[in-house]
């Protein structure tokens, strides 16, 4: 299960494994984009976290027409819920 896409499908059943692997491959990158919106480590660190349950929440949603192009939509989609979250998250403290 080494392809993005079978994580991807494993991930829309609701697969712990297949979560995991999703969220450690792309964990480093949701932290650098939560982070250009709040400058504290611990603050993006939970907003990633709270971004990547959305994320598994969400994931029957996510289509990709493309398997060549689908780490490239995966990231975008990724990137958005991360920083709606981060968005969200600084209203709320405001």
């Amino acid at each position: 299960m080494n392809k993005l896409h079978e994580i991807i499908e494993h991930c829309k059943r609701n697969d712990h494994n297949s979560q995991k692997l999703l969220y450690e491959k792309f964990y480093g990158y949701a932290l650098k984009v939560a982070f250009r919106y709040v400058f504290d480590y611990e603050l993006a660190t939970d907003i990633t976290n709270d971004g990547f349950v959305k994320v598994f929440k969400n994931i029957h949603g996510f289509k990709s027409m493309n398997e060549t192009q689908e780490e490239h939509m995966l990231l975008g989609w990724i990137k958005r819920i991360i920083a709606n979250t981060a968005i969200d998250e600084l209203r709320k403290r405001k």
